[in-house]
């Protein structure tokens, strides 16, 4: 072969060498590339999985004022904590009638936890977006049990975006995550149960709600996910 031959030669072969060096770099990136998805995705199968084996899940909701009403008239103790029976009827008495009043600033949230597992420290707050006005809860749950479930009135005093924001970091923390894009001024009402569990991780969820002019309440799915782990 002369040298012009083999040159050519060369040439092809160095030609062919880097198409298939090319196409081997390509398929490399792509198998990385599936692999670092596929191992994304175990290890957020891993972190859910220990998020269900350790977290209770929480579904929250406003109850219908007329329900609350018929409910303070049948089982009065369900609700309020007095042995005297004068003076629970004057409590009765007096919360039906704020009920019945128009006082918007004024809800009671049913909280079940349908899981195997502990919730703890549950506090309760409320965004009514006819006054704008965040409302916390008039107590909070010490614990809720497993399969258990618990009422939380809400009824004000009213503050702002700011306020709330500062009464969930001190009772959460400063590093909880609990911030304006959590607690905003949104465009509908909604309620926000906060809550640890038993390793100490904090937890929210979310649910929006509005209420027509006869009381009756229309609720949105629930959003869930932990703040602080």
């Amino acid at each position: 072969m002369d040298k012009d031959n083999i040159t050519f030669w060369l040439t092809i072969a160095g030609m062919v060498i880097q198409f298939f060096l090319a196409v081997f770099a390509l398929w490399y990136t792509i198998e990385t590339r599936l692999l670092r998805r596929h191992s994304a995705r175990q290890l957020q199968v891993l972190e859910r999985q220990h998020l269900l084996a350790v977290s209770p899940y929480l579904a929250v909701g406003i109850v219908p004022r007329k329900q609350v009403i018929e409910d303070l008239k049948s089982n009065p103790k369900d609700f309020i904590e007095e042995n005297d029976p004068e003076l629970l009827k004057k409590k009765v008495d007096a919360a039906i009638a704020e009920m019945e009043s128009d006082k918007m600033d004024n809800f009671l949230c049913l909280i079940s936890n349908p899981t195997s597992k502990l919730a703890l420290e549950v506090e309760v707050v409320i965004y009514n977006h006819s006054n704008k006005h965040f409302l916390e809860g008039d107590a909070g749950q010490t614990v809720i049990e497993e399969k258990g479930q618990g009422n939380i009135w809400v009824s004000g005093p009213a503050f702002d975006q700011a306020e709330i924001i500062a009464e969930m970091k001190n009772s959460y923390g400063i590093s909880a995550g609990i911030d304006e894009t959590l607690l905003d001024y949104a465009d509908s009402s909604y309620v926000v149960a906060f809550f640890r569990d038993i390793e100490n991780a904090i937890y929210v969820v979310k649910r929006e709600f509005s209420v027509d002019a006869d009381g009756d309440v229309t609720q949105k799915r629930s959003t869930f996910k932990p703040l602080y782990c």
